[in-house]
């Protein structure tokens, strides 16, 4: 749930999350519909620049044809499109990014960031549900994150954004 231009404390706060939902036919009568979500997270001073490119190129590059169309592929060209198109928008400002892709049932989920996708299913007739995190957050606190970052030459450190907060 995401409520447009609010946060708490802060009442000119623009909205950082973008979304997008995108369902195709395959030509293949044999296969199903196939359905591509996502939600970003913007995150710094121009987070909401970041997501909402993300989620403009992430559907312009799959309407391209081309043999880079896996997802992690997809990744990569719009880390690499943000730090050559956006700066310096993108140099002190980011986004998560989650996508679920669902293909003839089989659903598949992809993440950069610490926003989690779940899966709910149902655990008996009564109607409980059972979550079952398909995500891994890839968050600084984490110590096999911390050092992956370090290890890349990465800095981790929180910035004052807006009243005294940080991203």
């Amino acid at each position: 749930i995401s409520v447009t231009g609010y946060k708490h404390g802060s009442q000119n706060w623009i909205n950082q999350d973008s979304s997008f939902l995108v369902e195709s036919t395959p030509s293949n009568e044999n296969d199903g519909v196939h359905i591509l979500a996502g939600v970003m997270d913007g995150h710094g001073e121009n987070g909401h620049l970041i997501s909402d490119f993300c989620k403009r190129r992430l559907i312009a590059l799959l309407g391209e044809p081309s043999d880079r169309h896996s997802l992690e592929a997809l990744f990569e060209t719009l880390h690499n499109e943000i730090e050559n198109k956006m700066l310096p928008a993108g140099s002190t400002s980011g986004t998560t990014m989650t996508i679920i892709r669902i293909i003839n049932g089989c659903v598949q989920a992809f993440n950069v960031g610490d926003s989690p996708a779940y899966l709910g299913r149902r655990k008996d007739v009564n109607g409980d549900l059972e979550l079952i995190q398909l995500t891994f957050d890839f968050k600084p606190e984490d110590e096999s994150e911390n050092r992956r970052v370090r290890s890349a030459g990465g800095k981790i450190y929180a910035r004052p954004v807006v009243n005294g907060e940080s991203s």
